[in-house]
């Protein structure tokens, strides 16, 4: 598998980082994808916002795979040998959260993972969110995202977050 996707062991260090030069999803066409390099260790929150259809989703997909299959000891494809820290935790909330069968909706769905990520996370965590604060109107789910990001700012994780929202660009330029 790792010779046939071009990837490598990564090196799990002490330090506290991720280090991923070229780094491609794993599930995509490898002479098509498109590489992302991720970088963090001073700035633990890396935000990353752009036109729908850009890419945000791909991007926060490959880097939790990769660390997950890296975790698992899995090569993963990336141009140089990657690194990260090891991670205790590992949370995400990416799509669709709606259930028929649980009487939840969108928003619903979203909000009962956000909160349980919030309670549960600790400095050893990595946090993946796509579209934080989606599904209700723009001035609330704004200001739970903001909140949710001072949250996971003052525990001191890692944290990949996706965003369409001004407010969270603002605070993110000034933070």
């Amino acid at each position: 598998y790792a010779i046939e996707i071009n990837a490598s062991v990564a090196s799990i260090t002490n330090e506290r980082k991720i280090v991923f030069k070229g780094a491609r999803h794993p599930l995509l066409d490898q002479n098509k994808v498109v590489k992302n390099s991720f970088l963090l260790n001073k700035q633990k929150i890396m935000l990353i916002t752009g036109p729908n259809a850009g890419g945000k989703t791909v991007a926060i997909k490959t880097i939790g795979l990769l660390i997950l299959m890296s975790e698992c000891g899995l090569a993963i494809p990336v141009d140089e040998v990657g690194e990260h820290c090891f991670f205790k935790d590992i949370f995400v909330d990416i799509g669709d959260n709606q259930s028929l069968m649980d009487n939840l909706s969108t928003f619903s769905g979203h909000i009962s993972k956000i909160v349980k990520i919030v309670s549960e996370v600790s400095y050893d965590s990595l946090v993946v969110l796509d579209e934080l604060g989606t599904g209700t109107s723009p001035l609330d789910g704004e200001a739970i995202a903001l909140g949710v990001i001072n949250r996971l700012h003052d525990v001191g994780c890692f944290s990949i977050i996706t965003s369409h929202y001004d407010g969270i660009k603002a605070f993110a330029l000034e933070h």
